[in-house]
C-alpha cells in the first residue's frame, strides 16, 4: 500500500511554531488536555451517564462515540497518511498515540483524520446538545477545541487531521439525530452501519479498526439486548453510580483478558490475530453493556 506523506506547507509552519514555544509545562499541559479525548475517558464518561444519570443521553453518546471510533480508522486506512513526526523534520512526538514503538504504523495508526478530535466532538458535542445550561455547552465546545489543539501541539496530527475529525464527529451527531428518531429506525440504521463498516475488515490492517469494529458490533447488540431483556433504571445515588461503573469496567476487562488468553493459546498469526481481536472486543462489549446490567436487580432499595 502506498503511504501518503502529503501535507500543506502552512501546516508544518504552524506545528513548528507551536512546538518551538512549548516548554516542559506546556508539553505537560497539552498531554493532560489530550487525555479528555482518550477513548478510555470517553467510555467512562458514557458509563457514568448511561448506567447512572441519564440512560437515554448515555445511549445517544455511546452510539455516536461507537460510530466515531470505527469510522475514523476506516478512513485512516483509505488515506494512509503518515503522522507529522514521520515526515516533517523538527516535529517532535511528545505523546505517542499508543504506548510502544512510535514508528510502528500498525500500532500507532495513520494520521487522517484525528480519532481524538472525532471522538471528543461526538461525545462532548452530544452532551452540549442536551443541557439548557449555556455554561455546560460552552465548556464542552471549549474542551473539543482544546483537545484538537493538543493533538497538533503534541506532534501526532496535522491541523487538517483535527479539523476533519471534528467535522466527522459533528456530522455523526447531526445524522443520527435525523436518522434515529424512532426505535424502529434506530435498529435499521444500526444494522446498516454494522453491515457497511464490515467492508473495512477486508482492507484495514491496523489494530484500531478491528478494535473499533468489535466494540461497535458488541455495543450495539448489547444495547438492543438490554432494551428487550434487562430494562434497568437510572439512579441518583453516587455510590450506586460508582459501583455500577466499576463493575462494568471489571466485567469488560475480565472477559477481554480471558478471551485474550484463550486466543493466545491458539497462537494465530497475521490477519487471524486482527479478526480474533474483533471477536474479543465484540464479546467483551456485549457482556458489559447487555448482560452486566442484570446485576443491578441485586441492588438494595
Amino acid at each position: 500500500m502506498a503511504v501518503s506523506e502529503f501535507y500543506f506547507a502552512w501546516e508544518s509552519v504552524i506545528m513548528l511554531m507551536l512546538q518551538s514555544h512549548m516548554g516542559p509545562f506546556a508539553a505537560a499541559l497539552m498531554s493532560f488536555i489530550t487525555l479528555f479525548g482518550e477513548e478510555t475517558v470517553l467510555v467512562v464518561l458514557v458509563a457514568v451517564i448511561y448506567w447512572g444519570l441519564d440512560k437515554e443521553l448515555g445511549e445517544r453518546m455511546g452510539i455516536n462515540i461507537l460510530i466515531s471510533v470505527c469510522v475514523c480508522p476506516l478512513i485512516k486506512n483509505l488515506f494512509l497518511r503518515y503522522r507529522p513526526y514521520f515526515v516533517i523534520p523538527g516535529i517532535r512526538c511528545i505523546k505517542p498515540a499508543r504506548e510502544g514503538d512510535m514508528y510502528d504504523i500498525a500500532l500507532q495508526g495513520y494520521s487522517f483524520p484525528s480519532g481524538h478530535a472525532c471522538g471528543s466532538a461526538a461525545a462532548y458535542g452530544t452532551l452540549a446538545q442536551s443541557p439548557r445550561n449555556k455554561a455546560v455547552k460552552a465548556v464542552c465546545i471549549l474542551l473539543i477545541a482544546l483537545i484538537c489543539i493538543s493533538r497538533v501541539c503534541l506532534g501526532v496530527h496535522f491541523p487538517t487531521d483535527v479539523l476533519a475529525g471534528a467535522a466527522i464527529g459533528t456530522a455523526v451527531i447531526l445524522l443520527n439525530s435525523v436518522l434515529m428518531r424512532s426505535e424502529r429506525s434506530r435498529k435499521t440504521v444500526l444494522l446498516g452501519i454494522i453491515v457497511l463498516f464490515s467492508a473495512g475488515l477486508f482492507y484495514c490492517r491496523t489494530e484500531d479498526y478491528f478494535t473499533g469494529y468489535g466494540v461497535l458490533t458488541g455495543g450495539f447488540a448489547g444495547m438492543m439486548f438490554e432494551k428487550k431483556h434487562v430494562k434497568f433504571e437510572n439512579t441518583s445515588s453516587a455510590a450506586r453510580i460508582l459501583s455500577r461503573t466499576l463493575g462494568g469496567t471489571a466485567v469488560f476487562l475480565a472477559v477481554s483478558m480471558l478471551l485474550k488468553g484463550a486466543f493466545g493459546l491458539a497462537a494465530p498469526e497475521g490477519y487471524a490475530v486482527l479478526l480474533l481481536r474483533t471477536v474479543r472486543y465484540c464479546v467483551s462489549s456485549f457482556m458489559a453493556i447487555g448482560v452486566y446490567p442484570m446485576a443491578f436487580r441485586l441492588e438494595k432499595n
